[in-house]
């Protein structure tokens, strides 16, 4: 086969590997429930979370001895965690970006200006090390979480928070084609597919305490009834098609279902749901604390309006015009054949909100090291969650109490291995934490990445 002009390569494979989405979606935008302080922990934070914190990782630790309950405790149990009475975090944001595939050191060493002036155009051994970095089929996430303001008084917890979360799935064969240029051998490409949802969540955590319980020093159970508004959601499936890609040839042939509620494009109309979250949280001796959460055990969006597409792409290009790549969405509508029949569905459409089952424990090394484990395991696979098992550990270091330092390493789940690391400076009852975390990889490896700003009162 001969060697492609490196240039019309690049630009081949972006349009193999976009223009399904494209077209396939194009309204389809690119988990976190993770505060800073959590976050700077890789997520191992469930029995740490207090006051307004608890209403996103356990309602039950609303229900631990409050400051003035600490004072009537005897000595052996000052280590005990505190409730705050009051905790407010508001405009507190966190994100989460990440893939399976790609990391800042491919595009350096094979798609960066130095490459190209050294080499020229890609070799075969540069296509195989390309292919080979995709672990079979991509996948992707993008999750945002924005908390306008959760509250805490007492035993009793209130928060509105907005999140976005999404995913897709885009198969090998969308690279090996333009790289490899197979000729007159179709590649299916079946298993392209993606979903997001954007919603508001609004929410409210009580406990109870359970002094007499034989195990335990401390035990309370807790609920958070939640309210959710669906403000948009697209999912594209039932794809089935091929790819060709020759030396000067490119064709894409394809069917595809899109389902999408976006009030604000005029298509479908908004939905809304009910979720609970359930709870348990212990103090063994003077330094443990144990947690149990059922994370939305109960927690759906339904749909009663969504508009449903189907159709499919016919896009067979015997040569690559490269002066109209500039606009590449303009571009694919210029070379591409679709059809389609847009209808509204009378089906209710259900979101199923990621569900969770999550084991946590803490043991305070000193008064000034905390270290804490969590076991998190998604119960189903949708967007922002995922069955594969996480497991978490983290430390907090407060050996100067006005900036808390934390650290974390975790691995499974959506993120993958996960590195992180985050500050708090806490002046009187403000306190303002941030934290950042690299997935599946160091630096420039990282196929992800994590951020996350929190401010905070508490009394």
């Amino acid at each position: 086969m001969q060697i492609l002009n490196s240039k019309l390569e690049i630009r081949k494979i972006l349009i193999i590997i976009i223009s399904p989405v494209l077209l396939f979606s194009s309204n389809l935008q690119a988990q976190v429930g993770l505060n800073a302080r959590s976050m700077g922990m890789a997520g191992a934070y469930g029995s740490m979370a207090r006051g307004s914190e608890a209403v996103i990782w356990n309602p039950a630790i609303l229900g631990f001895p409050s400051q003035e309950e600490h004072k009537s405790f005897p000595e052996p149990h000052k280590y005990w965690p505190k409730a705050p009475r009051f905790s407010a975090d508001f405009a507190s944001m966190g994100m989460s970006i990440g893939n399976n595939s790609l990391n800042l050191d491919l595009y350096n060493q094979y798609f960066s200006k130095s490459y190209f002036e050294r080499n020229e155009i890609w070799d075969n051994s540069a296509k195989s090390a390309i292919i080979s970095a995709f672990d079979n089929d991509f996948s992707g996430f993008g999750n945002l979480q924005a908390t306008a303001l959760a509250i805490s008084y007492q035993k009793f917890a209130f928060s509105v928070s907005s999140f976005l979360y999404s995913n897709i799935e885009l198969p090998q064969n969308l690279l090996v084609a333009p790289l490899q240029g197979l000729g007159s051998a179709p590649l299916p490409i079946d298993n392209t597919g993606g979903e997001m949802i954007f919603g508001t969540e609004i929410a409210m955590s009580t406990s109870k305490v359970l002094y007499e319980w034989d195990f335990f020093d401390y035990f309370s159970l807790g609920a958070t009834f939640k309210y959710f508004l669906g403000h948009a959601y697209a999912k594209l499936d039932q794809t089935s098609g091929t790819v060709i890609s020759n030396e000067d040839t490119l064709a894409v042939n394809g069917s595809y279902r899109l389902l999408a509620a976006i009030p604000f494009d005029d298509r479908g109309k908004s939905g809304d749901g009910v979720g609970l979250d359930l709870g348990a949280a212990a103090i063994a001796g003077e330094k443990l604390v144990l947690g149990l959460t059922l994370s939305n055990l109960v927690g759906s969006i339904n749909f009663g309006e969504v508009e449903e597409q189907t159709g499919g792409i016919a896009l067979n290009e015997s040569g690559i015009d490269v002066d109209y790549l500039n606009d590449l969405g303009g571009y694919i509508d210029s070379i591409a054949v679709t059809s389609d029949t847009t209808y509204i569905s009378a089906e209710i459409i259900k979101y199923m909100m990621p569900k969770a089952l999550l084991l946590s424990a803490n043991y305070r090394i000193l008064p000034w090291i905390i270290v804490e484990a969590d076991y998190h395991q998604g119960l189903n696979k949708t967007a922002g969650g995922t069955t594969t098992p996480r497991l978490a550990l983290g430390t907090e270091i407060s050996y100067m109490k006005f900036l808390p330092l934390r650290f974390g390493l975790a691995a499974g789940g959506l993120q993958g291995f996960t590195i992180a690391a985050g500050l708090g400076l806490k002046i009187g009852s403000f306190q303002l934490d941030f934290a950042v975390a690299g997935q599946r990889g160091l630096f420039n490896s990282s196929k992800g990445v994590n951020f996350a700003l929190s401010p905070r009162i508490s009394f």
